[in-house]
């Protein structure tokens, strides 16, 4: 600091402009970082809207969670409904462009429908199929969970898992035609 009054004064001004310059520009910095966070928010809000949408088209109940996770290097929207008999099915959805990743259905009762858009049979008809392998009846399935993925086991088709606990079975339905394509015991 200058012993000199007036460069006192001329250090003192030079000082606060210089303060006030740097306070403008964290102001603008911070007003910059806030715009670009609600952008993304509001991009996610969007896409979690849309999977929400459409999942609520493939199956009768409500959304109770929506997230978004990146998952092998892409980010997923997971959408979490339940029917009024709190049976649960999980959506999964590419953010990108809410293309279909995987359903699955871990809480039953499993009597309700889930219908596709994308030219796969609804899950019905895949759960007769499946329940009329085992031997099992449509009233009592037996089925643990299901899921409908595209499963490269079988060349990357849309393929429906069907987890059953008597007899201990798992099916596999293709999602195009409906018919069996393979079985564990």
């Amino acid at each position: 600091m200058p012993n000199n009054p007036s460069c006192f004064l001329f250090y003192y001004r030079t000082n606060i402009r210089m303060m006030k310059n740097l306070l403008k520009l964290f102001i603008a910095a911070m007003l910059i970082t806030a715009t670009v966070s609600c952008s993304d928010d509001n991009d996610i809000d969007k896409a979690k809207e849309k999977a929400i949408e459409k999942a609520s088209k493939s199956f009768d109940g409500m959304a109770v969670e929506t997230t978004k996770e990146k998952d092998d290097g892409v980010w997923v929207i997971k959408v979490w409904m339940l029917n009024s008999k709190e049976a649960s099915v999980l959506f999964e959805y590419l953010e990108d462009d809410i293309s279909l990743l995987e359903v699955s259905g871990k809480k039953g009762p499993f009597d309700y429908n889930v219908i596709h858009d994308n030219g796969l049979i609804d899950f019905l008809h895949a759960k007769e199929t499946a329940v009329n392998e085992t031997g099992n009846s449509m009233e009592n399935d037996n089925i643990e969970e299901w899921s409908l993925d595209q499963d490269d086991d079988f060349g990357n088709k849309w393929v429906y898992e069907f987890d059953f606990d008597h007899p201990d079975k798992d099916v596999y339905i293709d999602a195009k035609t409906g018919e069996v394509i393979g079985s564990d015991d």
